[in-house]
């Protein structure tokens, strides 16, 4: 799919941590239990959708399938905001997070700045404070998949204009 070695690395290394992700954010879903009120099995399932759909998409564009990079895009996302209010709190990531957050609550503002590896997804309410932060590993990865999106086109492209030549050689 890719021309080059560089965007076949890259999706492969895409793959991997969105493969590695998911399955890690199923254990730690299935590990949770199904137990509890109707909200908490309703984040059970979508953490259950939502890391077999990066699990999924990460096998998808390692094995380089156009699906895969489509999926792809939708799985990281939904990884670029977190948010934390009294009304929502709500973060969901798979693989990687480098989020920095601003966080204004009645003692001051302040600044804070989250690194993991893993999974994670929180939807409930928040605390007495008001935070947002944005998935910067998030933002890289789906800039990565527009740029091999767009090297795929050109493939695509590149290999129709090809057929065309040869095509009208052939008819010459």
């Amino acid at each position: 799919m890719y021309t080059s070695g560089f965007y076949e690395r890259l999706a492969i290394g895409l793959g991997v941590v969105q493969l590695i992700g998911g399955v890690h954010g199923l254990f730690l879903v299935l590990a949770t239990g199904f137990g509890g009120s109707v909200f908490q099995g309703t984040v059970i399932l979508l953490g259950l959708v939502y890391f077999s759909l990066s699990a999924v998409a990460g096998v998808l564009l390692w094995t380089g399938k156009d699906c895969g990079l489509i999926l792809s895009m939708v799985v990281w996302g939904v990884q670029f905001l977190a948010v934390a209010s009294p009304i929502l709190m709500l973060e969901v990531y798979a693989g990687v997070r480098v989020t920095p957050y601003l966080r204004f609550a009645e003692e001051g503002s302040s600044i804070h700045l989250a690194v993991n590896l893993g999974s994670h997804m929180t939807l409930g309410v928040a605390r007495e404070y008001f935070a947002i932060g944005v998935n910067l590993a998030a933002v890289c990865a789906f800039v990565a998949l527009d740029c091999l999106w767009r090297a795929r086109d050109r493939n695509r492209q590149h290999e129709e204009r090809l057929a065309e030549a040869v095509e009208q050689m052939t008819r010459e």
